[in-house]
């Protein structure tokens, strides 16, 4: 008997504003490495699927191993590189060694694919979204998110 693969929307939720061209996704609760990459290739589909320039990823429920950090860079990066993407940025936990980390990524996926695409990281949602739509009030940005419907149109492999 097979392993029952968790769905993802069970621990990463997936938010489309179209109109603004943004993802946000957000972890839900701490993930595996398998969980993880699933994850981040399920938000790369949407954003190829729907010509998306604009990412906030709240990663405040989940720190990603090493690994996890390095394949982020490394594939997901390359992946990133052949869509419209350009500025994502990350909501991380109020911790110093989180904040390392996200710098210690930026400065290597800048170094790997250059500073095209705008990296950042932030303490707070409303941080991250004036920085990705700064013409816009972010505090009603965030009430867009509460209200918006999880993206659940997964496209088959």
């Amino acid at each position: 008997m097979s392993p029952t693969i968790t769905p993802i929307s069970d621990f990463y939720k997936i938010i489309l504003l179209e109109k603004y061209k943004l993802l946000y996704t957000e972890w839900l609760r701490a993930v595996s490495s398998e969980e993880y990459r699933a994850a981040l290739l399920e938000a790369y589909k949407c954003i190829r699927l729907h010509q998306l320039e604009l990412w906030v990823m709240d990663s405040t429920r989940n720190n990603p191993t090493v690994q996890d950090q390095k394949w982020s860079v490394e594939k997901l990066g390359s992946l990133m590189a052949g869509t419209l993407i350009r500025k994502v940025a990350m909501v991380r936990a109020d911790d110093l060694f989180v904040e390392v980390v996200a710098e210690v990524m930026r400065d290597k996926i800048y170094k790997l694919y250059g500073q095209e695409r705008q990296l950042e990281h932030f303490r707070t949602l409303e941080e991250a979204l004036q920085y990705v739509l700064p013409g816009e009030d972010p505090a009603k940005l965030v009430i867009e998110l509460q209200n918006a419907e999880a993206y659940t149109g997964y496209p088959a492999d």
